[in-house]
C-alpha cells in the first residue's frame, strides 16, 4: 500500500520476495505492463494474485522489449501470504503459461530495491551464422547468412569496454538523464552446436534503450566488412546513432543475469 506521497507503506505482516524468472519473449510485448496486450509482468502478477488474493506490486530489474528473452530476470513482490520457498515456486509456476517459469524465490529485506541495488546486468546476443535457416533457432537467434569475421568482431568489441557515453548505441530520442555507462566485460564467442553460433556477451552497470542490440548490429557490420574495426572508437566518440550499425532483431537477445552486492 502507499501513502499520500506515493511512498510504499509496509504492513507489519507484509514480506518482500525476490524471484528469478525465465521466459521466451516471443509472444509478449516485453516485460512491462501495457494495456490490452500480453506482457510478462502482467502474467507473473496474475499468477501471484491467484495465490495470495492481493495486489503483489511486481517490480522487475529490467524492462526487456517485445520478443526479447530472459534466463535471469529478477523481480520482487510484497505479500502477507506465508509459504515455504519451494512451495512458492511450484504454486506460481502452476498458474504461469508454459513460456514463463519461476526458477527461484527467496525472502529479502523490505528495503531491498531490485533496480537500485543491482550492480551489473549480463546480456547475451546470439547470431546463427550459416547459409541455411534453422527451425530450432529462428526464435532464439538472428540469422546472418554471410560468414562473419570473428577476430574483427572481437577487436571492435574491445574498444567498447570501459566507461563511455554510449549515445551512438542508444535509440535516438530516448529519455535519459545520462548516456554514460560502464561495460565491464564484452566477449564474442563461437559455438558449434547446430551450425555456427556466435554469441556476444556483455556485462555492464546498466544499459541504454536497445544498447545491446545496437552493439550487436554494429559488430555484425564489422564482421561483414561494412564497418572498419578502427572506425569503432570514432563512432563511440561522435555520440551519433547514425554512425553505428543497425539495431539487431529482438529474438537474439537474452537477459542472462542481474548481479547484486547483497540479497
Amino acid at each position: 500500500m502507499f501513502d499520500f506521497h506515493g511512498r510504499v507503506v509496509y504492513n507489519a505482516e507484509m514480506r518482500k520476495y525476490k524471484v528469478i524468472v525465465e521466459y521466451d519473449g516471443t509472444n509478449y510485448f516485453g516485460w512491462q505492463y501495457q494495456k490490452d496486450v500480453p506482457t510478462v509482468q502482467e502474467e507473473l502478477s496474475r499468477a501471484i494474485r491467484r495465490i495470495t488474493g492481493e495486489d503483489p506490486q511486481v517490480l522487475g530489474a529490467g524492462r526487456t522489449d517485445r520478443g526479447v528473452h530472459a534466463l535471469g530476470q529478477v523481480a520482487t513482490f510484497l505479500t502477507s501470504r506465508k509459504l515455504p520457498e519451494r512451495n512458492w515456486v511450484l504454486a506460481i509456476n502452476r498458474y504461469l503459461p508454459p513460456d514463463i517459469s519461476v526458477r527461484h524465490i527467496e525472502p529479502v529485506e523490505n528495503e531491498f530495491n531490485v533496480i537500485k541495488d543491482a550492480v551489473s546486468k549480463v546480456y547475451c546476443y546470439t547470431i546463427l551464422n550459416q547459409e541455411w535457416r534453422s527451425a530450432f533457432w529462428h526464435r532464439r537467434a538472428w540469422w546472418v547468412q554471410k560468414r562473419l569475421d570473428l577476430e574483427k568482431m572481437r577487436a571492435a568489441g574491445g574498444y567498447l569496454v570501459g566507461k563511455y557515453d554510449f549515445s551512438s548505441f542508444e535509440t535516438a530520442n530516448s529519455p535519459r538523464c545520462s548516456s554514460v555507462r560502464t561495460i565491464f566485460h564484452l566477449e564474442v564467442r563461437e559455438i558449434f552446436e547446430v551450425g555456427r553460433l556466435i554469441q556476444i556477451w556483455v556485462e555492464a552497470d546498466g544499459f541504454l534503450y536497445n544498447m545491446v542490440r545496437n552493439i550487436a548490429g554494429t559488430l555484425v557490420e564489422v564482421g561483414l566488412g561494412k564497418i572498419l574495426v578502427e572506425r569503432v572508437p570514432y563512432i563511440l566518440q561522435r555520440r551519433d546513432r547514425r554512425l553505428a550499425g543497425p539495431t539487431a532483431p529482438p529474438q537474439g537477445l537474452c537477459m542472462i543475469e542481474v548481479k547484486y552486492s547483497r540479497s
